[in-house]
């Protein structure tokens, strides 16, 4: 797997300027191009051409990029000697949770080169003002916020998980989302989940916790729920703790795939129907309890190492092709999630008359 030199979060194009949201490793430039600024130079009028500012010339026309949107490697190529500078390396795997907390934001601007000609004739400037604020979907929020069931649940610090790659991907650095597995400073793998909004979070949390609560997972080997370990917390610039996300039990997966979207797993047809069972007990013994499954869909299933399925992900809401939008984390919905799954979306064996 080729390592990507950078990621574009999003690119906007206005009457007068255009900028982009470039991510290389933990650290985000945003890069803005005013028009007035560059609109004389020969690079200016080329991108403005491209951008559809400009007429076209006969020899060129709008380019689309292969990442979406209209090309901005013109943009991005200029910046890039500052942008790797800045930014030495590709990767988020080795870091610490908590450098993630805090990652900078440069903010660049391209202006016109009074010196330069041709293609040379813009010029990066670095504005002095360097934010340092949650990158990669990271979304904290002041733990005082939490509901109050969240003061007896342990506290982990951030600073003590590493993010690390899933055994067998061949570049790690390539990985740029953070959830997954992590190791603890002592060697542990668990797995974090980083909090990306409201009230998903609250959700998962709540129901994480009362499946630890009422020990569902002592009562039977069979009840193959995440074990909640703790809430992942960072310090703000205040002091104040800061709920980052979820820490939970790593699932070893199968080698097949993790989840029942792998094509792997979803090959495996003679297990079919013994996880439809394992996943139905599971859900039943949640609605006993009083509790939701919610978000039922193929990646909510996890394979583990021994061929047993998993539930996960209790953050709620809907995925329309399983649970229709008026069942929504309702018990029916489950229902109806897992009839769809199991007994429409899953591929069927193909048989060759001879």
């Amino acid at each position: 797997m080729e390592c990507p030199v950078y990621s574009v979060l999003r690119d906007y194009i206005l009457q007068d300027r255009s900028w982009l949201t470039v991510v290389r490793g933990p650290i985000r430039f945003i890069i803005t191009v005013h028009f007035a600024k560059i609109g004389m130079t020969e690079w200016g009028k080329k991108y403005l051409r491209r951008i559809g500012i400009l007429p076209q010339d006969d020899d060129s026309s709008p380019s689309m990029s292969s990442q979406g949107g209209f090309d901005f490697d013109m943009v991005v190529a200029a910046c890039l000697p500052l942008i790797l500078e800045l930014s030495p390396t590709p990767s988020i795997q080795g870091l610490r949770v908590e450098q993630l907390c805090k990652s900078p934001t440069y903010h660049l601007e391209l202006v016109g080169s009074p010196e330069g000609d041709g293609e040379g004739d813009v010029r990066v400037e670095q504005n002095s003002r360097t934010t340092y604020e949650p990158s990669h979907n990271l979304c904290p929020v002041p733990f005082s916020e939490l509901p109050t069931i969240c003061q007896g649940i342990p506290r982990i610090p951030a600073s003590i998980l590493i993010l690390a790659t899933s055994d067998g991907d061949s570049d790690p650095r390539a990985i740029k989302n953070p959830q997954g597995k992590v190791l603890t400073s002592d060697g542990r793998a668990m797995y974090f989940k980083p909090r990306m909004g409201e009230p998903q979070f609250h959700r998962e949390l709540d129901i994480l916790n009362r499946i630890k609560e009422l020990r569902l997972r002592d009562e039977s080997v069979e009840n193959r729920f995440p074990d909640l370990i703790g809430i992942v917390v960072s310090t703000d610039e205040q002091g104040g703790e800061m709920a980052v996300g979820l820490l939970m039990t790593l699932i070893s997966s199968s080698p097949d795939g993790a989840d029942l979207l792998r094509a792997g797993t979803q090959e495996r047809f003679e297990l079919h129907e013994v996880w439809k069972t394992q996943v139905m007990r599971m859900v039943g013994v949640l609605h006993e309890h009083g509790l939701v499954w919610g978000d039922v869909n193929p990646g909510n299933v996890v394979i583990d190492d021994a061929s047993q399925a998993w539930l996960v992900d209790f953050g709620g809401r809907n995925n329309a092709e399983f649970v229709d939008d008026a069942l929504m984390e309702t018990e029916e919905g489950d229902w109806q999630g897992v009839g769809r799954l199991f007994e429409e979306w899953l591929p069927r064996p193909t048989y060759q008359c001879l």
